[in-house]
């Protein structure tokens, strides 16, 4: 196995990047767009326009949504935990870690 140099790491990790872009982006530009002023008309409300039924407005009004907003709210701990992961490592509060930044 050859050793990875800093070239090739910021490489890889800016491929990775890169690609992480493209893979959320190409779901988000086909998303159907919203029909023309011209066009048919319903009668139905709009998803979040709940009206004076009841006065409660769902964050989310379909599963799909539910699920996105629990993935985000794990990410968001996820990110949570890993800055108080690397404040405690940089501040050097681990009895194996000095505080000091090294390449491994």
């Amino acid at each position: 196995m050859r050793a990875m140099n800093t070239t090739s790491k910021l490489l890889r990790s800016s491929a990775a990047a890169f690609a992480a872009v493209v893979l959320v982006a190409g779901p988000v530009s086909a998303a159907e767009e919203a029909p023309a002023e011209g066009g048919a008309e319903t009668t139905e409300a709009p998803a979040g326009d709940h009206g004076e039924e009841g006065g409660k407005y769902a964050i989310a009004d379909t599963p799909r949504q539910q699920i996105g907003l629990i993935l985000l709210g794990a990410m968001g701990v996820g990110a949570w935990l890993a800055g108080s992961n690397a404040r405690r490592q940089l501040k050097g509060e681990r009895p194996q870690a000095t505080g000091e930044f090294r390449w491994r």
